[in-house]
């Protein structure tokens, strides 16, 4: 005979099942449009981009509904992970003028690798919040919501899954990986959901990359060349004019005597050190790179790719990173020996650390110039500072401390602009160090300086309406190498321009 309770209680199962994910699903939607940029005009979306949303929502219940048996709770957590991943969104717009993209999902991993770089800018009232919600969910389930069993939910759960691959299968292959590659453009057009899939699915499109890099047939002597990306570094007088003339002294007098010096284009805002310092060695445009610029170091980096590093290598140069944090963060440890270098020092290389957590650029310069004083062959060293890199709100700044740098006090981020200037009389020190060092140097010596981006101080960019994101840079050499090379003006460049210029530099040297 039929069992028809059972019949009726797996009815009935699939019933709960469904509204409880309906729901969901519904109390996803308003809450993208209510986060996201122009409600996410859910209107203009394609059947192929509504089908990846509802697959990546399924995908996220059938898991907790697996792991948990209650479909209602379950549903909750569809409504949880939906509304941090909007929340995160409209930080990261707050704070780098950008959308969370796909190829951002691997900081939900270094949030706990790397807390300090990551927790002060979502903020700890909006990370309790992110522990506190869970907590409550979960324990208000176990007390409100009885487990289903296992033979209620087999039906259930099998037909969700087939619902959930059909809706995948038809995600990935309908929508167009030719997307924009405006991340801005896209969410809005796609959603976050279906902006996952599409920038997934396009990202595993290695790209057919031209050579970027000059080949430039070397000089007589070889000159040491040391390049620096300082954290964070720009004029702040464009920011700020009332600030003490001492901050940026050794900046001036540097440009005084500069090769080449001006306002430099950057790929990142206020975070994502590596795309500049990837367009830096690879001379590649945010075009040419294509999807892979938000993160060219998850794939393309390990392309065999032609680098300023790998140039000089080729041309009998000893190659050198310095980075003081660990080699780890940003996958450098398997990326950079791609890239041409043949020794990275991080952070386990440095006897102690700055005031401010991290290795002061002082220390980082002795270290350079011990590499130099020892080397006995033409070196490249490539420098990635941390000292200036925040956040800049943690940092202790005294009462009377503004006054040594601020000859008038901004509107906003008082304490962290005196922060940012104290850090930048240190990076001054840094560059003479280095510059003496080259100078000191039998060998004649070139000094690249450059910003990675600006830093983060976005109350202070909106109170001074500051919509550039312009960094600045300097070629220097020392006295031996300016013999054969003639001063130009005051140009602008693009951070992909730099290797170039440098490459031609040392081949004029005779």
């Amino acid at each position: 005979m039929v069992d028809f309770v059972a019949l009726a209680v797996t009815a009935e199962s699939c019933v709960t099942v469904l509204q409880s994910f309906v729901l969901a699903a519904l109390l996803c939607l308003v809450l993208e449009f209510c986060l996201l940029p122009a409600g996410g005009r859910l209107w203009r979306r394609k059947g192929a981009v509504w089908a990846g949303h509802l697959a990546v929502l399924l995908l996220i219940y059938l898991v907790e509904l697996l792991i948990f048996r209650r479909p209602w709770f379950a549903a909750s957590q569809v409504v949880f992970w939906q509304a941090l991943m909007l929340v995160v969104n409209r930080v990261k717009l707050a704070q780098l003028y950008e959308p969370f993209v796909y190829q951002d999902l691997h900081y939900f991993v270094d949030i706990f690798r790397h807390p300090r770089l990551y927790l002060p800018f979502f903020g700890f009232g909006r990370l309790a919040l992110a522990i506190f919600v869970p907590v409550v969910l979960v324990g208000l389930a176990l007390q409100l919501e009885a487990p289903m069993g296992l033979l209620q939910l087999a039906w259930p759960l099998l037909s969700l899954l087939v619902i959930t691959l059909l809706l995948m299968f038809g995600s990935w292959h309908y929508v167009s990986p030719l997307v924009g590659i405006d991340p801005t453009l896209d969410q809005v057009e796609m959603g976050m959901l279906g902006g996952f899939i599409a920038y997934a699915k396009a990202e595993r499109q290695l790209a057919l990359l031209a050579e970027p890099l000059d080949c430039v047939e070397p000089g007589g002597v070889q000159p040491h060349l040391v390049v620096v990306q300082s954290e964070s570094f720009f004029d702040a007088r464009r920011l700020w004019p009332a600030i003490h003339p001492q901050c940026y002294r050794w900046f001036d007098q540097l440009n005084a005597d500069a090769l080449l010096h001006g306002e430099l284009a950057v790929p990142a805002i206020g975070a994502n050190t590596l795309r500049s310092e990837f367009a830096f060695l690879t001379g590649l445009t945010n075009s040419e790179q294509g999807i892979h610029r938000f993160n060219p170091y998850r794939r393309l980096a390990r392309q065999q790719l032609t680098t300023l590093a790998s140039r000089l290598k080729a041309e009998g140069y000893r190659t050198v990173c310095v980075h003081p944090y660990p080699v780890s963060f940003y996958q450098r440890d398997r990326v950079f020996p791609h890239l041409g270098f043949d020794e990275f020092i991080d952070r386990k290389g440095f006897s102690h650390h700055s005031d401010n957590h991290y290795v002061g650029d002082e220390e980082v310069a002795e270290r350079v110039r011990q590499i130099l004083q020892q080397a006995t062959e033409p070196t490249f060293v490539f420098v990635i500072t941390m000292e200036n890199h925040g956040p800049l709100q943690l940092e202790k700044v005294s009462i009377e401390e503004p006054a040594q740098y601020l000859t008038a006090l901004p509107p906003k981020s008082v304490q962290e602009l005196t922060a940012y200037l104290r850090h930048v009389v240190n990076a001054g020190k840094m560059a003479q160090i280095l510059c003496d060092t080259l100078q000191q140097s039998p060998r004649p010596g070139l000094l690249c300086w450059y910003g990675d981006h600006l830093p983060i101080l976005p109350e202070l960019y909106q109170a001074e309406q500051f919509d550039s994101h312009r960094t600045d840079y300097l070629i220097w050499a020392s006295a031996q190498q300016q013999s054969g090379l003639q001063r130009q003006a005051v140009a602008q460049r693009e951070v992909h321009d730099l290797a170039n210029l440098l490459l031609t530099l040392l081949a004029q040297h005779k």
